[in-house]
């Protein structure tokens, strides 16, 4: 329709002219190169409505957007009016400058309004935007709201997707249809932030399982549909072993490995790294574990997130702590405070911890040793120092352990404090071990150690009721 009044070209300066041009506007970024020959092409031939529309295309390209709005105006004033220019008007309406007449702006709501855009979604969802605007001027914000609402429900891959757009689609979406616009939105060609738009996506994907059997369906399909287009992360693998069935074997071992390459090479963080080696430890046992993160660490050998993983291994399989010396070597040639923090905590763990390294928490920064992660690590120090109550004050704060290390250590801590009650807080602490970490060797010792207290705790209440 655009080009119905071009008709053949009179010479072969003119077809060449026009063959250039298109070719020059398919490419966006070659705008300020194609505007000089549009100029050229609307100078020969004024009257043909196709030379305005290609020349206001090419100063949009060329971030004139100002200048294609006014010829957008006087080509709507001239009396063309119908889905091509709706939908030039929408693409140089990306522009931040962009501007025409109020009568070709309501028109293009107009056209949006009835459903006369031509099946264009660019044009659909400029014109909600605007639509949206003259509603918040004129105050109606609640049928503003909705209107926005109806705009992301109606053409999601069109969207720029700030963070203030997330927090819209939060407040105004039940949890499936936020993972269904967002999972659009990830699919757009525009750029977005994608780390943002995921994380997003990930906060209501639980949510939305529970909605029906189809819903969980198309909510697993589109996390499957993540793990192609943006790896094996954390929260994407994870989020598959938790929820989605009949995944087989070999298929969870290979998006657990990705993941710890992704961890190997810093394209995820370490967020999810713990949960992939406990998965890896149900999938491929301990001691293949330990062969695939040492296989990773021969093919990355600066990752200290797999050294400190290794040493973990190792000291799970009871093996000598030649690992945990390794591991101290290699920090010497490395600055990473994190895991720095990672070894003081199983140094103190297994009661290695040289003056030397104790020294190290004072070269960490205020905030890691806020952390869960560093207050683990003082609670352990303290511990023993013999200093319990701030051991114990710090346990209560510090990061679970993946073998619950933290609640064996804080009932220990107990039974050296002079608070009251301490074998039952120290019973407690033990059961809570054992029911949340029924595998590890800590919580196995932990059943004996509970049947050793317990007759002392009925003897301690017995004697306190008896005073």
């Amino acid at each position: 329709e655009a080009l119905v009044d071009w008709g053949v070209a009179s010479d072969v300066t003119m077809q060449t002219l026009r063959l250039t041009l298109l070719a020059g506007l398919a490419d966006p970024l070659l705008g300020m190169l194609t505007m000089p020959r549009a100029e050229m092409l609307l100078s020969l031939r004024p009257e043909l409505t196709t030379h305005s529309l290609l020349a206001a295309r090419a100063k949009a390209d060329a971030k004139q957007s100002t200048a294609a709005g006014a010829m957008h105006g006087q080509i709507f004033k001239a009396g063309y009016m119908g889905p091509v220019l709706w939908r030039e008007v929408a693409y140089a309406g990306q522009g931040d400058d962009y501007a025409t007449t109020p009568e070709l702006m309501q028109a293009v709501m107009t056209a949006v309004t009835s459903g006369s855009t031509g099946g264009s979604q660019l044009t659909v969802s400029f014109g909600l935007q605007q639509v949206v605007k003259s509603l918040e001027l004129a105050g109606m914000h609640e049928v503003a709201t909705k209107s926005k609402a109806m705009q992301w429900t109606a053409t999601p891959k069109m969207m720029p997707c700030s963070s203030e757009d997330l927090q819209f689609i939060a407040s105004n979406f039940a949890a499936h249809d936020i993972c269904l616009i967002l999972d659009q939105v990830l699919q757009a060609k525009h750029e977005i932030d994608r780390e943002a738009v995921l994380e997003a996506f990930y906060q209501s994907a639980s949510a939305a399982l529970v909605s029906s059997p189809i819903m969980r369906e198309q909510v697993i399909q589109a996390v499957k549909g993540h793990l192609l287009t943006d790896g094996a992360q954390g929260q994407i693998v994870h989020f598959l072993l938790d929820n989605a069935i009949d995944l087989k074997p070999a298929f969870k071992r290979q998006i657990l490995l990705s993941h710890l390459e992704l961890v190997a090479t810093g394209v995820d963080g370490i967020e999810r790294l713990d949960d992939t080696i406990m998965a890896m430890t149900k999938n491929m046992g301990l001691a293949g574990t330990v062969r695939a993160v040492e296989d990773l660490i021969d093919r990355y050998p600066t990752s200290l997130d797999l050294w400190s993983i290794r040493a973990e291994l190792h000291m799970s399989l009871g093996h000598d702590l030649s690992a945990l010396e390794e591991l101290r070597t290699v920090l010497t040639h490395a600055d990473n405070p994190s895991a720095n923090l990672t070894y003081l905590g199983m140094a103190a763990a297994q009661r290695m911890l040289t003056p030397e390294d104790a020294k190290q928490l004072d070269t960490l920064t205020k905030e890691l040793l806020a952390s869960p992660k560093g207050e683990y690590v003082q609670a352990l120090l303290a511990a023993r120092k013999g200093a319990a109550e701030e051991a114990i004050d710090r346990f209560l704060k510090a990061a679970p352990q993946s073998d619950g290390r933290h609640l064996y250590e804080l009932a220990l801590t107990y039974l050296q404090s002079n608070q009251p009650d301490t074998i039952a807080k120290s019973v407690a602490a033990l059961e809570a071990l054992r029911a949340n970490y029924p595998k590890s060797s800590l919580a196995q010792n932990a059943g004996s150690f509970v049947r050793q207290l317990s007759p002392r705790s009925a003897k301690a209440e017995v004697k306190e009721e008896n005073r």
